[in-house]
């Protein structure tokens, strides 16, 4: 899903503006991620995005109220998508700080030890990725979100 731009000072936009505030600079994580996703499979021959040749944007035929219902109905799906998003690149480029807090709630919740799937653009099904291991491992994301010394 693409986040539309800040409109501060334009009314009934603050949960827009929570949600670009919150995706901030989630291109730049895009962007690392499939950088290393694709030195991981680069064989000389590798394509560094999709083609969206048919590719057919149903909001377009929408009228601007029926997109505003939209966008409202769809918000807090879009909040949980970033959050979910900004906790994956974290724990995975924090080696440091959050990687090893990351593997002990995963001990201490006796579930294999696996990092959560990044939300590439570029992989039609890793959303779904994401979303089906924090699904699984809720209880492990929800003990590493609450212990104020991740900071997050």
């Amino acid at each position: 899903f693409d986040i539309q731009k800040k409109t501060t000072g334009v009314p009934g936009t603050d949960d827009d503006d929570e949600l670009v505030e919150l995706a901030g600079d989630m291109e730049y994580e895009d962007r690392v991620t499939r950088e290393r996703l694709l030195e991981e499979v680069d064989d000389g021959n590798a394509v560094p995005d999709d083609d969206v040749d048919g590719w057919v944007d149903e909001r377009a035929a929408l009228s601007q109220a029926e997109r505003d219902v939209l966008d409202k109905s769809t918000h807090p799906v879009k909040m949980v998508l970033v959050k979910i998003r900004k906790l994956a690149f974290k724990v995975i480029n924090l080696t440091t700080l959050l990687l090893p807090a990351w593997k002990e709630c995963v001990h201490g919740q006796n579930l294999s030890e696996q990092l959560i799937p990044r939300d590439v653009t570029t992989r039609w099904n890793s959303t779904y990725d994401m979303l089906t291991f924090v699904l699984e491992y809720r209880p492990v994301v929800e003990k590493f979100t609450a212990e104020r010394k991740n900071e997050l």
